[in-house]
Formats: structure tokens, sequence, C-alpha cells
């Protein structure tokens, strides 16, 4: 039990660390974004809402494993 709880804190770490690397490549992209205009800003906001949905989908993946 013990090495369970281990590696489920150790999961939620990883989870919780990647989302926050996640969250300062969207607010750097969204930076990014209010320099742009047009297309280029679209991209730049779509790409940074791409990294934030696979970290999350990544950090949900990496709990469920932990829980398992």
């Amino acid at each position: 039990e013990s090495q369970a709880r281990r590696l489920l804190e150790e999961s939620r770490a990883e989870a919780e660390q990647a989302l926050a690397a996640a969250r300062d490549e969207s607010a750097r992209l969204a930076e990014e974004t209010r320099r742009r205009t047009g297309s280029e800003a679209e991209t730049a906001r779509a790409e940074a809402e791409a990294i934030l949905l696979r970290a999350r989908k990544d950090a949900e993946r990496l709990l469920g494993a932990a829980s398992a």
C-alpha cells in the first residue's frame, strides 16, 4: 500500500509539473499571439490550446494509471 501511495504521489507530482509547463508555454504563446495579427495570431492561439489540451490529457492519463 505504501508503494502504491508513493507511486500515486509521484504520478500526481509529474502531472502537476506537466500542467505547469503547459500553462507556462500557453502563456508564452498567448503573449506571442498578442504581438501578432491576423491568421498568425489564430495559429498561435490554436497551438497554445493544443499544448494545454495534450498536457491535460497526459495528466489525466498519469493520474488514472496511478489510481489503478
